[in-house]
């Protein structure tokens, strides 16, 4: 039984860039509206270990999309840079 998903490795990678532009987006929503900073909570411990295995996850997939399907890589690129540059600029007070 063939199907697409078996006959082209792209519909992989558009699940892959899915799941990691999906998980990175909600993982920077956690940390943005985490309520004190000062506390460690596990909630944000857990969206910290998500958005780092989404980044790079995203950053693996766009980088093998940038041929193929490069305007889905240019939103993946896009995302990481919105992604990292919101972090890291947001003041921990």
């Amino acid at each position: 039984m063939r199907t697409s998903i078996t006959e082209s490795h792209r519909t992989l990678l558009y699940v892959l860039f899915c799941l990691f532009e999906t998980l990175l987006v909600v993982s920077v929503i956690v940390l943005a509206f985490t309520d004190d900073r000062h506390r460690v909570s596990p909630w944000s411990d857990a969206a910290g270990l998500t958005f780092w295995f989404s980044f790079v996850g995203l950053f693996t997939v766009c980088f093998i999309l940038r041929r193929a399907v490069r305007r889905l890589a240019v939103i993946g690129w896009l995302t990481l840079f919105a992604g990292f540059w919101f972090l890291a600029l947001m003041p921990t007070l």
